[in-house]
Formats: structure tokens, sequence, C-alpha cells
């Protein structure tokens, strides 16, 4: 019932014809796949910031343990 096609794991086995059809029609429809680089594209920037992010927390919180000693 929903708009998007959701898919298993175990659909790549029990129905392999319709998967398959289901991925040649995301590559043939040019909005679809318009939406599908632009959703990879906004995953990847905030996994990139968010890492960003992290990594500055580490340098601004790190303690060097053998500087005290």
């Amino acid at each position: 019932m929903g708009l998007i096609v959701r898919l298993n794991s175990w659909d790549l086995v029990k129905h392999p014809g319709y998967v398959f059809r289901i991925f040649v029609h995301a590559l043939t429809t040019p909005r679809l796949s318009e939406a599908i680089v632009v959703f990879a594209g906004l995953l990847c920037l905030l996994y990139n910031l968010i890492d960003m992010w992290v990594d500055g927390f580490k340098m601004r919180f790190h303690v060097d343990r053998h500087a005290r000693k």
C-alpha cells in the first residue's frame, strides 16, 4: 500500500525476477534515478559531517596520559 516498493533480503532469493524488474525500472526512470542519487548524496554528506564533528570532539577532549607522568 506504500508509494515506494520495499523489499526484504529474502526477496532476492525467493523472487529474483521481481527484484530485477524493480531494479531495471529504477534505472530506466529518470526521476526515480535522480531521487536515488540525491538521497545517496545527502546520506554521504551527513555521514561526513557527523564524522568530522566526532573527530573534532575527540581532538578537543583528547587527554595524553603519558604527558602526566
